[in-house]
């Protein structure tokens, strides 16, 4: 399957030996060819969302090693990253 963007699901990702983190990106990413990654459920789903995202606690997940780790391979296969905002309407072909 094809796609040009990926809504990828990082959510513990940071916790995941670099194998699994790896193969995860292989399958889901460069598999589709995808332009364009949107890393989603990255952040603290017990915060109520009229507040400010935060990521989960690092006891629950690590947000810097897997946002590393995004932002490296992105970088190493020349793929666009970008996070979503809250309760605004993005076109993702404009970033492609």
């Amino acid at each position: 399957m094809k796609a040009d963007v990926v809504f990828l699901s990082i959510g513990l990702l940071g916790k995941q030996s670099e194998a699994f983190a790896r193969e995860y990106w292989q399958h889901v990413v460069r598999a589709t060819g995808a332009k364009l990654v949107i890393p989603i459920h990255w952040d603290d789903l017990t915060r109520p969302l009229d507040k400010p995202l935060l990521p989960m606690p690092y006891l629950v997940d690590d947000f810097n090693a897997a946002m590393e780790f995004v932002l490296g391979m992105a970088k190493a296969d020349g793929i666009h990253v970008r996070l979503m905002p809250l309760f605004e309407p993005i076109n993702v072909m404009d970033t492609i």
